[in-house]
């Protein structure tokens, strides 16, 4: 009787077990997700506005994310988005790792220790902090569809990493710094801030409550230093050459050191249940 009763009881634990970390690997995938297609995002841009040389694929970076590091290893591969899932399946120990496809994206989330006998313990430890350096050594992965395979982007996270920082507050600043170029937005709140450690690029994303994109928009055409930066007709340039622009962005070049720029993106937020009415993203290359 008692080890009929010992059975249940481990049965009923591995169920629990089983739903908290399913619970865990969707709230991963709903912060870490994201953040794999923001990079790629700057990565094109940086790429965009400033066509020299770059870190090359392979090549280890880190990423200070709101007060937090990031490794990130970006590669392109010949295979496709369900070949790459496959292959990362394959490298996790078994019942650790949990792939999801969605479109031209892949997600892949690995606990590499997940089974162990700490495990239990760990996610206590988690459940209090919600660091991820208490579940210890994480690989998250994002794959896109690219025209001859996919790109990957690798991040594991170094140190403490505490994902709750990674959501947007309507009432506080997320930890980093503001641009050194142009003014933050009266009233908006800093959402994300990130640079990449020895690269001369910061990018700073800030929340309006209150503006719409273009009103925005219009906000920083009329408090950029001009005498300092000269503003680029990017939609005559694009007209030159048989192209059509109509994003919401302002591209300025910096008069007083040469190379540096400053581009600020506006858009709405995605969703409903935003608490402000637009964004604006800053990246400068100082």
């Amino acid at each position: 009787m008692a080890a009929k009763r010992t059975a249940w009881i481990t049965a009923g634990a591995a169920i629990v077990m089983l739903t908290v970390v399913s619970r865990l690997r969707d709230k991963m995938h709903d912060e870490l997700g994201p953040l794999g297609a923001r990079v790629v995002e700057w990565a094109d841009m940086a790429r965009a506005f400033d066509p020299g040389p770059t870190t090359t694929d392979d090549t280890e970076r880190v990423l200070v994310l709101n007060g937090q590091q990031i490794q990130i290893v970006t590669q392109s591969v010949p295979d496709n988005v369900s070949t790459v899932l496959a292959e990362l399946e394959a490298s996790c120990r078994q019942g650790s790792g949990d792939a999801r496809h969605t479109g031209s994206e892949g997600f892949f989330l690995c606990l590499e220790e997940l089974g162990t006998l700490e495990w239990p313990a760990r996610f206590s430890a988690f459940g209090e902090s919600h660091d991820v350096a208490d579940l210890g050594p994480i690989r998250y992965v994002y794959v896109s569809e690219r025209d001859e395979g996919a790109l990957v982007v690798t991040m594991r996270p170094v140190g403490s990493f505490v994902l709750d920082d990674l959501v947007p507050d309507a009432e506080r600043d997320v930890a980093g710094s503001d641009p050194t170029t142009v003014p933050r937005p009266e009233g908006g709140r800093r959402v994300l801030s990130a640079e990449e450690r020895g690269q001369p690029y910061g990018i700073t994303m800030y929340g309006d409550p209150r503006r719409s994109p273009q009103e925005l928009l219009t906000y920083y055409r009329d408090r950029v230093d001009r005498e300092r930066f000269t503003l680029l007709d990017l939609e005559a340039a694009a007209e030159r050459i048989g192209e059509e622009f109509d994003e919401p962005l302002l591209y300025y070049l910096d008069q007083t050191n040469p190379g540096a720029f400053v581009v600020l993106h506006f858009e709405s937020p995605q969703g409903e249940d935003s608490p402000f009415k637009s964004y604006v993203t800053v990246m400068e290359a100082r």
